[in-house]
């Protein structure tokens, strides 16, 4: 199951920012933590901890999109990404392993 930690910050507009709050809360692949406070008094979130636990890759996506595209967010920072039990490890094998590479002579 792919997991994604992300950081949103809310946009500023108050209205978009309380509907992006109840989609959050109405979503059960996401999880809210902590939140940093406005500094407007209006009691809403600045930026805003969500983790998002879904069956597969495609699901996260379409999760990640909407976020995207819901007005009330201003922006999204993926903080940690895992889906390696989502893929066959097998099909990537033919990738180079990085930790038996030797540094050039002049790094050395």
């Amino acid at each position: 199951m792919p997991i994604c930690s992300a950081v949103l910050t809310l946009a500023p507009d108050t209205g978009a920012a309380r509907d992006l709050l109840d989609a959050l809360g109405a979503t059960p692949q996401i999880t809210c933590g902590p939140a940093v406070p406005r500094g407007d008094g209006s009691g809403l979130p600045d930026r805003l901890a969500v983790l998002l636990d879904t069956v597969s890759l495609s699901e996260e996506q379409g999760l990640l999109r909407a976020l995207e595209e819901h007005p009330g967010t201003g922006m999204i920072e993926v903080a940690f990404h895992d889906f390696s039990d989502a893929l066959d490890l097998a099909e990537h094998a033919h990738h180079p392993r990085r930790g038996n590479r030797r540094l050039p002579e002049v790094l050395s």
